[in-house]
């Protein structure tokens, strides 16, 4: 069955996003952030701690207009179409 996604909620899909941006982010930043204030000082490792909320911030932002942008398109266009099926089916194809 053919679909098309043709609205993004802009508040909780941004919001999804940037939870994403900084689980990701902070797996790395936390040790790196770590290392570098045992071996370089606790002020030197202040940028890396803080990237896990910069990168939410900056990723909220920026998804939030993507999908702004993305629903004034596809009301004008149509959405991003995919096809789906019900679990255990297989999906008919158009190449």
């Amino acid at each position: 069955m053919k679909r098309q996604l043709t609205h993004f909620s802009i508040h909780q899909s941004s919001k999804v996003i940037a939870t994403i941006y900084f689980v990701f982010i902070a797996i790395f930043a936390i040790p790196w952030g770590i290392y570098v204030a045992i071996t370089v000082g606790l002020a030197e490792s202040l940028f890396i701690f803080l990237a896990p909320l910069l990168y939410f911030i900056i990723s909220y932002v920026a998804f939030a207009i993507f999908a702004f942008v993305y629903n004034l398109v596809a009301g004008s266009f149509g959405g991003i179409e995919y096809t789906s099926s019900k679990a255990g089916t297989t999906a008919e194809r158009d190449e």
